[in-house]
């Protein structure tokens, strides 16, 4: 290296640096409360604010747009004169746009993460100019077009919004003998849940009979962090506490997806519309779809069925050992318990809508809080929805033992082989809550085969992932999706796509029959 000269240290090399170390921190930090608690009192919170609510990278990244664009036109005009472009030193296609979104992603993670330190709740709710960030960037009224980033946003302002008795117990990693969790104050997001409907306004819990949530705003919120009822006397008015109660959704959908899936990519539309067009809907494609990249529960569910809350859960998966760390699927399902109690989830009527393995992970699930004595999430889970889950096994997960040593499979896929006796097991306990009228369940199937490798030439491997016989667990009603293969099978081409028809179907009817027999 030349001291004299050292290479440029660009705008992109610096969010480069600034993402992996925002990245490394939250991941650190995720289930660690001592680790949480050290980067808070170092100071983390006046840099997340600065990433947030600043626009650096931005600038920079205009600085070396405009730059590049300069260099362009000084190659041209040589070209244009044939006069040698060497003095032209900088290729303007190696100027790189810094990943400022991405830095703001990771920066809303970890502070949705540390926003459960009491200290930090007070030092966030203090600072007004960024609790209204926050709440512009959840609602959408600024340039906030990040889903993942939105609802780290919303989650924060529940987690500050919200004081904890000094009595109450603080979430366990272990298993409660009772339903104690519930009779918490407040709910605890963590980072492995997501809003899918973010804009909802704040809601918090105010009493101690159970998670009763409560929309709020921040005139609502004291100084001390407290929430003050809005039906008390002191609030504004009975008509505003009478509309807040009757706006409050009645029950929570949760997203859980599969197999190398993730908690927003698996329920987009596919960008490729041919690929996942159904018989039958080809000519309302153009009408009726939505825009490329469009997450389906948040752009069309929230609005077609606003009597919910939408969630959608995070957790790793990979096909073999080589693609990175992968749980078995009992730990899975034991991480995601934990999160969905603490958050309040299974408080009031919830139904899972699960893609490929996501639908075994919420039978172990169910099967845990069984074990664990979560009746009250037992008892208020009513329905499942299984998009090509593979109920009796898969062949895909068949596929790595069968190529050796090369591709050992990760432990969650060894899970799934066909004939799996766990599989059957679970299976049963499943079949038996719904023979009992507890459980409500749909399943769709795929038909098409699924590109698993691709190669040169158009050639790829391909294979039918589930079955027909596995996707059907032997009860209630099968949808079998026409033109269909196993990543798509939860990918609605538009409203029409029976694969989003008959979900809200779903949802519709277990809402109203909820309702009656709620009713006196």
């Amino acid at each position: 290296m030349n001291k004299n000269n050292p290479p440029k240290f660009d705008a992109a090399d610096s969010a480069s640096a600034m993402l992996k170390g925002i990245k490394a921190l939250a991941e650190l930090c995720s289930e660690d409360g001592a680790c949480q608690k050290r980067k808070a009192d170092l100071g983390a919170l006046p840099l997340l604010r600065h990433i947030l609510l600043s626009d650096d990278y931005e600038k920079l990244a205009a600085i070396e747009a405009y730059d590049a664009s300069r260099i362009r036109e000084v190659q041209d005009k040589n070209v244009a004169s044939n006069v040698s472009s060497t003095d032209a030193t900088t290729d303007p296609s190696s100027v790189r746009v810094p990943p400022a979104a991405h830095i703001r992603r990771h920066a809303g993670r970890l502070l949705t993460i540390l926003s459960l330190l009491p200290n930090s709740k007070k030092e966030i709710i203090s600072d007004d100019v960024w609790c209204k960030w926050l709440e512009d960037c959840a609602s959408g009224r600024i340039s906030c077009n990040d889903l993942k980033l939105k609802s780290y946003c919303r989650l924060t302002l529940l987690n500050i919004f919200c004081s904890e008795s000094p009595n109450a117990r603080k979430p366990s990693d272990e298993y409660p003998d009772s339903e104690s969790e519930y009779k918490r104050n407040c709910p605890q997001f963590g980072d492995a849940l997501f809003l899918l409907n973010p804009e909802l306004p704040l809601e918090v819990h105010v009493d101690n009979s159970g998670f009763g949530i409560l929309r709020v705003s921040r005139d609502n919120c004291k100084e001390d962090g407290s929430i003050e009822d809005p039906g008390s006397e002191t609030a504004n008015s009975v008509d505003d506490a009478e509309a807040a109660s009757k706006s409050v959704p009645l029950m929570d959908v949760v997203f859980v997806h599969g197999l190398r899936g993730g908690p927003f990519n698996s329920w987009r539309i596919a960008d490729d519309k041919s690929s996942t067009t159904k018989a039958g809907l080809v000519e309302s494609i153009d009408e009726d779809a939505g825009k490329e990249g469009t997450c389906w529960p948040s752009e069309w569910l929230a609005a077609d069925f606003p009597q919910a809350r939408f969630f959608t859960v995070k957790y790793k998966t990979n096909l073999t050992q080589w693609t990175g760390a992968s749980l078995p699927l009992q730990e899975v399902s034991s991480m995601l318990l934990r999160k969905l109690v603490a958050a309040g989830i299974g408080s009031r009527p919830v139904i899972f809508v699960t893609h490929s393995m996501g639908g075994l992970v919420v039978k172990q699930l169910l099967y845990q809080a069984k074990l664990n004595n979560y009746d009250k999430f037992l008892n208020n889970t009513i329905g499942l929805v299984f998009y090509s889950c593979p109920h009796f096994g898969s062949k895909l997960a068949d596929m790595p033992s069968r190529m050796g040593l090369v591709f050992g499979p990760a432990p969650s896929i060894g899970e799934l082989r066909s004939g799996s006796p766990r599989l059957v097991e679970l299976n049963d306990f499943v079949r038996q809550r719904h023979n009992k009228g507890f459980l409500d369940v749909l399943s769709f199937s795929e038909t098409q085969v699924t590109p698993i490798v691709e190669g040169y030439g158009g050639w790829a491997l391909r294979m039918e992932i589930v079955p027909i016989e596995s996707a059907y667990p032997g009860f209630e009603e099968l949808v079998v999706l026409p033109s269909t293969d196993h990543i798509n099978s939860c990918k609605p081409v538009n409203k029409n796509d029976p694969s989003y028809v008959e979900t809200l179907a779903f949802l519709e009817k277990n809402f109203k029959l909820r309702l009656k027999r709620e009713e006196p």
